[in-house]
């Protein structure tokens, strides 16, 4: 099972669960003051694929080139918490490695992959 950054976009109480109750490993710091490269360096060093909210990180991996184990964006603004944090958890529990080496985009009714 891939290890996981979450930025700070991404929700703290889906990192909060997928910590403590899935085996996942979400750092999960305060990332706010830290431009996309070096948040999208970071998840590289450590060996850890992105979790995020935000458009941009896919992006800066896949149109320039950006080092990355993989991005997994989330788009659930319009679901419940409850539901999102069952939705993400879920997906990332039965993607499992498909995540690494790859955009992943989580919506209410359909993932979406794309290999890097």
């Amino acid at each position: 099972m891939p290890r996981f950054l979450a930025d700070e976009c991404f929700p703290a109480d889906v990192s909060r669960v997928a910590r403590s109750g899935f085996r996942h490993d979400p750092a999960h710091g305060n990332l706010a003051i830290w431009d996309d490269e070096s948040v999208l360096a970071l998840a590289f060093r450590e060996g850890r694929v992105l979790l995020t909210e935000d458009t941009d990180l896919g992006k800066l991996t896949v149109q320039l080139g950006t080092p990355s184990l993989g991005v997994v964006r989330i788009v659930l603004k319009t679901v419940g918490k409850e539901a999102r944090i069952s939705r993400v958890v879920s997906t990332l529990l039965n993607l499992g490695d498909r995540v690494l080496n790859s955009i992943t985009i989580i919506e209410p009714n359909r993932v979406r992959i794309r290999p890097l």
